[in-house]
């Protein structure tokens, strides 16, 4: 698993980030009413203030160097600013934390596994994807998230997985497999009481049934690399997603899922 670590270049990650965010901000620009498809109750104009909050926390963390005091973890916009001209000076300090730091440096990050700068690189540009994705479907002209970008956030968010889930066990899992399929990524996720195991499986061009890449499986969940990383994040119905198999393994990852991208 690659879950907290650079798999794409820096480059990349800062050109997706801002293709996206334009996208997003062009989106925006053409109504802040109209409800959000992947957001319950949410609008445009929610999904920007949510965006735009996202940056500034980033940003006010990347510069304590420390986490947030509790209860200074929400931005909240000032009454005089434009919710549109509050997202674009958030994103223009974003890109300069992020431009103007070392991926190396020390940063707080909320996964143990990765304190540093590198993380955020991959999570904003992920995070920015799939809400470009939401602001454009909200004026119906959404783009598909691009191949490798929407791979990478399939091995992002199945990493998330592998947090202990002592807090949460769930007697039903025992060892069931469930393997995750698109082109040019695969994924085994192996789910117990209180532990979910990631492991990356092959190149997305086997079936994972035992006669090709990747082991058995006790169900499938297969889809083009944009359609499945929206469908990871809860944007169900989307076309070119299919699941196959058990379905008591299938509601399991469901449910997992749910509880980390909520």
């Amino acid at each position: 698993m690659t879950n907290g670590h650079v798999r794409l270049s820096i480059g990349r990650y800062l050109e997706a980030l801002d293709e996206d965010a334009r996208a997003f901000r062009g989106a925006a620009g053409l109504g802040l009413a109209p409800e959000v498809p992947g957001c319950p109750d949410w609008t445009v104009a929610d999904l920007v203030d949510h965006l735009a909050g996202v940056y500034q926390r980033r940003v006010a963390t990347i510069r304590l160097g420390a986490e947030l005091p509790e209860g200074e973890s929400e931005a909240t916009r000032p009454a005089d600013v434009d919710l549109l001209a509050w997202f674009d000076s958030s994103y223009a300090e974003l890109v300069h934390e992020l431009t103007t730091r070392d991926p190396s440096e020390p940063t707080p990050t909320w996964w143990p596994g990765e304190q540093s700068m590198s993380f955020w690189y991959r999570r904003m540009a992920q995070e920015t994807a799939v809400h470009r994705w939401d602001a454009q479907s909200a004026h119906g002209v959404a783009r598909s998230i691009d191949a490798d970008i929407a791979v990478d956030g399939i091995d992002e968010v199945l990493g998330w997985l592998t947090w202990p889930w002592d807090e949460f066990p769930e007697e039903e899992a025992t060892d069931q497999v469930l393997r995750v399929s698109t082109d040019g990524g695969a994924w085994s996720v192996t789910m117990e009481p209180t532990l979910v195991t990631v492991a990356s499986s092959g190149d997305g061009s086997g079936d994972g049934s035992g006669d090709g890449p990747g082991p058995a499986y006790d169900a499938l969940i297969m889809g083009t690399p944009s359609a499945l990383l929206l469908h990871l994040w809860g944007r169900r119905g989307i076309e070119g997603v299919n699941d196959s198999g058990d379905p008591t393994t299938i509601r399991l990852f469901g449910e997992r899922l749910a509880l980390i991208t909520d």
